[in-house]
């Protein structure tokens, strides 16, 4: 028993020496690298213009696979590319036809000239009364535009921009988009303002003058005889 205790006592002292440990590592090769060496490439250097020539060059190469694509679009589903293009086409005049703050200026001084050429009895107090409107509206500072691209929407804020109130310049104090619908006062599309052209149809026609039947109101004093 002492016999065997001597010799595994002898066996692990081997093992924890460090001659041992070297061997091990000796035995056991290190796995060689294997990576070759990069070789370095000599840096293009291009021109300025050469640069430019293969830009273009890309751009030309994508807009030709573009075009392609929209033909082999329109071959394959032609119903769908024709009203994909009209709604296109059509948007894109309606953007180039849409109006702006100086065609709805210039509308409102047409009206109002046509306006003056009326006599005070027999102008429509509708069309007359939007005019005024806009007029202290435009006075005060109050008219804004919304630009949606095809068409345009004038409405009427509280403040003018140019006042240093807190309320003014808040944001959070200003009119939001579900308030901007009940202070739409006119909407510009393919050139020309609805709302008020509606109210200029007959603008030389007081409807409170008439009733219902279209007979006169006041019978002494209307359709008199000019001599």
């Amino acid at each position: 028993i002492h016999f065997y205790k001597r010799i595994m006592r002898s066996v692990f002292a081997r093992l924890r020496s460090p001659t041992f440990r070297s061997n091990v590592r000796s035995f056991i090769p290190a796995p060689k690298s294997d990576a070759i060496a990069a070789v370095e490439s000599p840096e293009v250097v291009l021109s300025r213009a050469q640069r430019l020539k293969n830009y273009l060059n890309m751009v030309k190469y994508d807009y030709t696979e573009a075009l392609k694509e929209i033909k082999d679009f329109a071959v394959d589903t032609p119903f769908k590319a024709v009203v994909t293009g009209s709604l296109l086409g059509f948007g894109l005049y309606a953007n180039k036809n849409n109006p702006d703050e100086h065609a709805f200026r210039e509308n409102f001084l047409i009206n109002g000239h046509e306006l003056c050429q009326v006599g005070d009895q027999i102008r429509n107090p509708s069309s007359q009364n939007l005019q005024d409107y806009v007029s202290k509206a435009y006075n005060a500072g109050l008219l804004r535009r919304l630009n949606l691209g095809v068409c345009s929407v004038m409405w009427v804020d509280d403040y003018d921009q140019s006042m240093g109130l807190f309320a003014a310049q808040c944001d959070y104090l200003k009119p939001g988009w579900l308030d901007i619908r009940h202070r739409v006062i006119d909407v510009g599309f393919l050139g020309k303002w609805w709302i008020s052209s509606k109210k200029m149809e007959e603008f030389d026609v007081n409807v409170s003058e008439w009733n219902v039947d279209g007979t006169p109101v006041n019978k002494s004093e209307q359709l008199k005889q000019m001599w």
